[in-house]
């Protein structure tokens, strides 16, 4: 019997990646897990997704952080940041506090530095979004665009957020 020709498919869906453990002495491996299946596009590929988004001047809204979805309140803003094309800054909201700082962009290399906030009290769930949102910029030391989708990668080269 003779082998099926591969197809390109498109497949929509909401997931998220999770880290499991192998056996001993392997690495740790990302795992897609599959939340909620969307559709399928036979004869369609990624490349056919693939937009002109710029990392510079656009509004980057987490939307995984740790692997979590994030989740916003009705009356709480989104946490953002956005990386001007002049001068390294970085500026946005964490969901409680403004912020400022700066970032250094080699390559495919991405730091964030000098980060602060302003100091308003927070409530939670936006206390503890802040802290995530915060804890994982201030891990990041590569990236990754796909399409409308930032990654965030941690020096172990881990997606520590996803970004829209």
């Amino acid at each position: 019997m003779r082998p099926q020709p591969v197809e390109s498919i498109l497949v929509l869906f909401k997931g998220r990646f999770a880290q499991r453990m192998p056996e001993p002495g392997l690495p740790v491996r990302e795992h897609l897990i599959v939340e909620q299946f969307d559709r399928v596009l036979p004869g369609q590929t990624c490349t056919e997704m693939i937009t002109d988004t710029s990392l510079f001047e656009t509004h980057w809204y987490p939307v995984e952080i740790e692997g979590k979805f994030v989740t916003i309140e009705s009356n709480q803003r989104k946490p953002y940041f956005l990386l001007s094309a002049t001068g390294n800054r970085v500026s946005g909201f964490t969901g409680c506090n403004r912020l400022i700082g700066s970032f250094e962009l080699k390559s495919e290399n991405l730091r964030f530095k000098d980060l602060v906030t302003t100091k308003m009290a927070c409530l939670s769930p936006a206390k503890e979004l802040e802290m995530e949102f915060l804890n994982a910029l201030n891990a990041i030391k590569s990236y990754r665009l796909v399409g409308n989708t930032l990654e965030l990668k941690d020096a172990d080269g881990v997606v520590r957020m996803r970004l829209e």
